[in-house]
């Protein structure tokens, strides 16, 4: 395969709960192939006050062309308001690749 690149989609959720259950929805409609998740300190600017909080971190692999139906999943299942989803391409490698394109 000439082409070893996937897309990666990063985003903060609430809690573990919330990170498993668009995980799973996202793999069971075969949007995505992997996701990682842990716990983070969050430090942030909201409506002009410095504001501290736990999140979880939630990684998200997929295709170049998933991508966009990916995101527009993610849209409709997190529950912030103003979610941070954040994206960029990134080189596997071939066996990696093959394995994300038999799957997905």
């Amino acid at each position: 395969m000439s082409n070893n690149t996937i897309s990666i989609i990063y985003t903060t959720l609430p809690n573990q709960e919330s990170a498993d259950t668009i995980a799973t929805k996202l793999l069971e409609q075969k949007l995505i192939i992997c996701t990682n998740s842990n716990k983070i300190n969050s430090k942030y600017l909201w409506q002009g006050k410095i504001e501290n909080s736990q999140e979880i971190k939630l990684l998200i692999k997929t295709t170049k062309k998933m991508k966009k139906n990916a995101i527009k999943a993610l849209k409709s299942l997190h529950p912030y308001d103003i979610p941070a989803i954040l994206s960029w391409e990134a080189n596997s490698k071939e066996k990696y690749q093959d394995w994300i394109n038999e799957e997905i």
